[in-house]
């Protein structure tokens, strides 16, 4: 992909892991699409070396049994591990139920669940949050038997500089 002479019917971009200057022929579709090619590979490579380091970053956090820590300059916030997963039709029966044995109003019952387009409504997580808290136990106990919990395919990590560190500037 480097050539040293550029010419019209090329592009000098640099490499944005090296800084080193790649001469590319950008004249033609095909010169294009190589580029565009070897970019898209180094991003797969990119995106699969922040996944390992994400999860490596995550087991630090399980192991501290903690979802955020400071490390030296950086502040590092993950996910939990485990995602709550609602089962909608028991969770609008188990709603309907409740208001029909007068445990809950129509409203607090419609606010658990956000109106969508079918094929089902969405799960409102701070209202089912509430109802879990709730005083009677038979709310409590109807509500919990419509959720299970998952593990997550990928965790977000959110890594940031403490206030007034220096960018880093490679590894």
């Amino acid at each position: 992909m480097s050539d040293p002479a550029p010419t019209l019917a090329t592009r000098t971009l640099p490499n944005p892991l090296t800084g080193e200057v790649l001469v590319v022929d950008v004249s033609t579709p095909a010169g294009l699409a190589e580029l565009r090619d070897w970019l898209g590979d180094l991003k797969r490579q990119i995106d699969a070396t922040l996944a390992d380091v994400d999860a490596d970053l995550c087991a630090h956090l399980d192991r501290e049994n903690a979802r955020s820590a400071g490390y030296g300059q950086w502040h590092v916030e993950t996910q939990p591990a485990l995602e709550t997963v609602w089962d909608v039709p028991a969770l609008g029966l188990a709603l309907e139920g409740l208001v029909a044995a007068g445990a809950l109003t129509r409203a607090a019952a419609e606010a658990a669940l956000e109106r969508q387009p079918p094929p089902a409504p969405k799960p409102r997580a701070r209202e089912l949050g509430k109802l879990l808290g709730h005083s009677n136990p038979a709310v409590v106990d109807a509500i919990d038997a419509c959720r299970r919990a998952q593990p997550r395919a990928r965790r977000r990590v959110t890594v940031s500089r403490t206030a007034n560190q220096p960018r880093l500037q490679g590894p």
